[in-house]
């Protein structure tokens, strides 16, 4: 008795992550199975990086520092055509990331560096798709402004959120992402500097 070949299933892209594979389950649409696990921020991050399009970003060091953010995972770090700042680095971090790269925005031990923040999200244009890793509401005004640049380029907002704050970056149309769905900083003798690893 022969047996029934199975058909080939076809191969195609993630509506959102843009990950290639066969798609298992008709119900998911066009979503992959990771998808289902995926925050919207997260499955934005990992298309742009799969369809190499640039990545803006702003990223505050402290914040960094706290969710154990490898700044320069490939997923993240800067790529041609990319406006990337990091705000109050350690002296390590900074000359670390400046070879990436990174433009650096120095701030005082004692200074509020909201404002240093506030700057560099003004400062992106907003034809890129662009991540802000800092969970502050100070910077509402700042990524409400930079959501509507992106809209004028079809473009869009990744923003770094505490739990308790989803609703209020939703209600903005920014695409959240948690600390923990970020690239992972690998110690490999680093300690706790704050000085990415190398990947």
């Amino acid at each position: 008795m022969m047996r029934r070949r199975r058909p080939i299933r076809e191969l195609r892209h993630c509506g959102r992550c843009h990950h290639r594979g066969h798609l298992r389950s008709p119900g998911r649409g066009d979503r992959c199975a990771q998808c289902e696990k995926r925050s919207d921020g997260k499955a934005a991050l990992m298309r742009a990086y799969r369809q190499s399009k640039p990545l803006d970003s702003v990223i505050d060091a402290p914040t960094a520092i706290r969710f154990n953010i490898d700044l320069l995972n490939p997923e993240i770090r800067p790529r041609a055509g990319s406006t990337n700042i990091v705000v109050a680095p350690t002296e390590g971090l900074a000359e670390c990331c400046q070879r990436y790269g990174y433009e650096i925005s120095f701030v005082d031990l004692y200074e509020d560096r909201t404002p240093s923040i506030s700057e560099g999200i003004d400062s992106l244009p907003g034809d890129n798709p662009s991540l802000i890793v800092f969970p502050g509401k100070s910077q509402t005004e700042a990524i409400k402004e930079l959501i509507e640049r992106s809209g004028l380029h079809d473009s869009y907002v990744i923003v770094l959120s505490d739990a308790a704050d989803m609703d209020h970056w939703r209600s903005l149309g920014a695409l959240l992402i948690s600390g923990n769905e970020l690239p992972q900083r690998r110690s490999r003798g680093n300690g706790n500097t704050g000085v990415p690893a190398v990947p």
